[in-house]
């Protein structure tokens, strides 16, 4: 009977040291298995382990964590097409996140891309999209409110337009911002007063040399959508400008000599002209405070009554380049457009602004 209870006890002994071994190893193998098993890894906040079929899992405490840290971009989709049918427009592509969120772990980085593309010119003026040009102003004779002249908004405190347009009489002005019906009261458009006007010193009424004028508005621009400034170039960037490049032409004027004003606001694209080139066509020497622009051959698009004081702007950044400011009819073959040169003019304009 002793023997019997000894045997026992060395049996009952061995399965307990062999318990005790076995959940030694089952530890040192969860240890080993959360720290190096890529299940673990994958695990983006804590993870729990769980014994399945005797076996150390890693389960994640987030539902989507793993999801995260599993995610990857898929190939770009292609290009869309061209979203206008003439000039400049934009292209876009997408790319879809596979198992991820979209800017969480593993899917950072954009989802759309756009670029610049361009079909054929577009043949005359059209309208521009609403809110395309948020830098446009219509400038109005108070208080009959009558539209005279275009500007364009250039910081909160000031407005650019043609010397030619306005006199020392700030009270006599109005600006509306934000406007696209020439006709229409806007919902998105603001009225401003005029503070002060600076037209240059060395204006002249009789040749137009240095057509340029600052308005200053009577309160802060507050920008939005709709109202915000158009880009100035750096002091005699004009030097590099390149003929042939095309730039935007915009307002509310009249589309031929003698026409009525456009109701919505229009624009249109023209070409860069040299300055020598331009003097040929006008037999004349220009100096170098205006570029010219146009379609030189063809005639058919180019700024005319109503359009004094707007902006012509370079589309790669939204740069204004020039006032508009003169020419011979509208859009005649041969004579382009002539507008005062900003970048010629920038100390001037920051002498304006930093110093009233």
């Amino acid at each position: 009977m002793a023997g019997i209870i000894r045997f026992l006890f060395f049996v009952f002994l061995f399965a307990a040291l062999e318990l005790q071994v076995d959940s030694t190893l089952e530890q040192k193998d969860v240890v080993s298995h959360c720290e190096n098993v890529k299940d673990c890894d994958l695990c983006v906040y804590d993870y729990e382990i769980e014994f399945v079929q005797g076996c150390a899992v890693c389960k994640c405490t987030s539902p989507i964590a793993r999801e995260q840290r599993m995610a990857t971009w898929k190939r770009w989709e292609r290009w869309s097409e061209c979203d206008r049918s003439c000039n400049f427009g934009t292209r876009t592509r997408v790319r879809r996140c596979r198992n991820g969120v979209v800017g969480g772990i593993g899917c950072i980085g954009p989802v759309f891309q756009n670029r610049r593309c361009r079909n054929k010119r577009c043949p005359l003026w059209f309208d521009a999209n609403k809110g395309s040009l948020p830098w446009m102003v219509t400038l109005r004779r108070y208080p009959s409110f009558s539209f005279f002249c275009g500007g364009s908004i250039i910081d909160k405190n000031w407005i650019l337009t043609a010397a030619h347009c306005v006199e020392n009489k700030p009270e006599s002005y109005r600006g509306i911002l934000g406007n696209y019906f020439n006709k229409m009261v806007d919902e998105e458009e603001t009225i401003v007063g005029f503070s002060s006007v600076h037209i240059h010193k060395s204006y002249n009424d009789n040749t137009l040399d240095n057509d340029i004028a600052l308005l200053k508005v009577a309160e802060p621009i507050v920008f939005n959508d709709h109202v915000k400034p158009v880009c100035l170039p750096e002091y005699n960037a004009g030097v590099s400008y390149v003929p042939n490049t095309d730039v935007i032409i915009s307002g509310w004027g009249t589309l031929k000599s003698n026409g009525a004003l456009s109701n919505a606001l229009q624009q249109a694209y023209v070409d860069i002209v040299s300055l020598e080139e331009c003097g040929k066509r006008y037999s004349s020497v220009f100096a170098p405070s205006v570029m010219c622009a146009g379609i030189l051959d063809k005639g058919g698009i180019d700024t005319c009554q109503g359009d004094s004081g707007g902006p012509l702007v370079d589309p790669n950044g939204n740069v204004q380049l020039g006032v508009v400011s003169w020419g011979r009819g509208c859009a005649l073959a041969q004579y382009p457009g002539v507008y005062t040169l900003v970048s010629y003019y920038r100390r001037w304009l920051d002498n304006i602004r930093n110093n009233n």
